[in-house]
């Protein structure tokens, strides 16, 4: 009988050592992430809202590559982005401005998740910056000069309002090329001034140039150094200074810098970190009561009524079966009852309002349009509060613990936190934008015509010394105007006076106090400056709110005061040093 040949095993214990090398080598390389991500926080500061992080994702595949992008902000305020794709060898940018809280932040970490689901994570650093400096790199102030300005403005560590987290001198300063420039104003918001070379400032692109303008109307203050014409201008709420001297490379910058730089911080974060008592001012607070004594009520009654009241009664007539029906029916009747009660007290309509003032400058087309609201509903939105991506948006009230998402794939969703329901939620907004709207004005005739969408309720027209209203205007109107009798023994003193011209128009609009004290008053430091410039000027309020009113959710109802502030052609303002 013969045996089978058996084949020698070596070779076989070869194949499959080589096999297995070959699966783990795979298994590594598909573990590892093609994307590689980096993130830097180039600005942020101690009590701002807000947080500027670049964060870069390049992909080292040979092939397209879809990834999805979380960011944390000490583990309580979570961002999200989603459905992105990059090319092959191609390196993206996120310029990001991310909502944080007013004590400061406690570091930013990123996920980056690629289509394999593999993750890259990454950590920004916890500096806090304050200043920019944008030049190219080559001209970069040394790590000695951004220190000896550091020292020299901030005081170093030790100094009130630039604290270094973590001990040691801090350095306040960053510094990019023209070209790494982002296109949205709010991730200029954490710095005091922005300092940037002549040469650096000619080339920066249109969509960059127009972001750190929109960010010099909201109230930032831009030095351009290098110039050879030193000189102020004045754009809506904000300065730009040209000057020769650098203040980074300064051995003095102490005395280069313009001392109101140091601690500037714009007007519209005035109303960050409210008191709660504080609130109740708001014209449009919700005082109304929640329903919870009346569902305790209609719950007391299903008590005795299901209970010992239906007992009896089916034991009276010995039908005590009759329970078996009788109880479920009366507990869908009075679930329905206590549905119907809450909708009719509460309502699932979101109810509440805004005051808001716009800024606008018709010699630069700009506009600035900051709003307050308030909101009050007994759910949550469904789908979150939306604003557009150029929309600056806070919580009036203290926010540090509050934990909240945000989805920043198509302008800005909270997604979660800050609203609670049945409970008044009190928010701030602004949003800068460019128009061509503006009031028409005929000196010689005394008349006004609205030249902007919106129907006008009244208006006050400020020309030199003179004072002129008028009353309801349509698009496209014209109206007369009234001269103002503006001597102080003419003038009634109420309980919240307002300087000639905008008293008359809240009584043409018929504004209640708490109205004419919070949109002429409280909202003065928006406005003021405005008023302040010389030339011809106009308040306006309007029928109804303009497109740049952010209110993330609709509010039901019409309770809305819209004013805004305009600066007629020709009241640019430019001074000498």
């Amino acid at each position: 009988m013969k045996r089978s040949v058996q084949p020698p095993r070596a070779p076989r214990r070869a194949f499959l050592l080589v096999a297995a090398l070959a699966w783990g080598i795979v298994s590594t390389a598909a573990a590892q992430s093609s994307l590689v991500a980096k993130l830097d926080v180039l600005g942020a500061q101690a009590d701002d809202p807000y947080v500027y992080a670049v964060l870069k994702v390049q992909n080292n595949s040979a092939r397209r590559m879809g990834y999805n992008v979380d960011l944390s902000e000490s583990y309580r305020h979570e961002f999200f982005i989603r459905d992105r794709s990059i090319e092959p060898g191609e390196e993206r940018t996120h310029h990001l401005s991310l909502l944080v809280g007013r004590r400061g932040y406690g570091g930013i970490s990123a996920s980056v998740m690629d289509s394999n689901g593999q993750t890259a994570v990454v950590h920004g650093g916890t500096e806090e910056r304050s200043f920019l400096n944008v030049c190219d790199i080559d001209a970069w102030a040394s790590e000695k000069e951004v220190q000896d300005f550091s020292n020299a403005i901030a005081g170093g560590a030790s100094s009130p309002g630039y604290p270094h987290r973590y001990g040691g001198a801090s350095k306040i300063v960053a510094q990019v090329e023209p070209s790494e420039l982002p296109d949205d104003w709010l991730c200029y918001a954490p710095y005091r001034a922005v300092l940037v070379g002549d040469s650096a400032y000619r080339r920066i692109s249109a969509e960059s140039r127009r972001a750190l303008l929109q960010w010099v109307d909201g109230g930032g203050n831009l030095l351009i150094y290098g110039s050879t014409e030193p000189r102020n201008e004045k754009r809506l709420l904000g300065t730009i200074v040209f000057q020769s001297a650098n203040p980074v490379k300064s051995s003095t910058p102490g005395d280069v810098l313009p001392s109101e730089f140091r601690h500037a911080s714009p007007p519209w974060k005035t109303f960050l970190g409210r008191n709660t008592e504080t609130l109740r001012s708001f014209p449009y607070h919700v005082m109304k009561r929640t329903g919870a004594m009346g569902g305790l009520i209609i719950a007391t009654l299903f008590f005795v009524v299901a209970g010992p009241v239906n007992y009896l009664y089916f034991r009276r007539g010995n039908r005590i079966r009759g329970l078996l029906v009788s109880v479920p029916v009366l507990s869908l009747s009075f679930c329905l009852m206590i549905t119907l009660y809450f909708v009719f007290t509460q309502g699932f309509a979101r109810k509440g309002g805004t005051v808001s003032v716009t800024i606008l400058d018709e010699s630069l087309d700009s506009v600035f349009t900051f709003a307050r609201h308030c909101v009050l509903s007994g759910l949550y939105p469904a789908g979150g509060f939306q604003f557009e991506r150029e929309t600056a948006f806070y919580p009036v009230a203290q926010m540090e613990d509050d934990p909240f998402t945000m989805d920043l794939t198509r302008g800005r969703r909270l997604t979660s936190g800050f609203f609670k329901p049945s409970v008044n939620f009190h928010y701030f907004s602004a949003m800068p934008y460019t128009t061509r709207e503006r009031l028409i004005y005929d000196a010689e005739t005394s008349e006004v015509g609205n030249g902007f969408e919106l129907p006008i309720r009244a208006l006050a027209l400020f020309d030199g010394g003179s004072v002129f209203v008028a009353g309801a205007i349509p698009p496209g109107g014209k109206a007369h105007l009234e001269p103002v009798d503006t001597r102080a023994e003419s003038r009634s003193s109420g309980s919240a006076p307002l300087v000639p011209g905008l008293e008359e128009v809240a009584t043409l609009c018929g504004l209640d106090e708490a109205e004419k004290t919070f949109g002429f008053s409280e909202m003065q430091p928006l406005y003021g400056p405005i008023r302040e410039r010389g030339g011809t000027q106009y308040a306006i309020v309007f029928d109804g709110n303009l497109l740049s009113v952010q209110q993330g959710v609709r509010i039901r109802g019409d309770r809305n005061l819209c004013v805004l502030f305009g600066l007629m052609e020709g009241a640019s303002e430019t001074t000498s040093p």
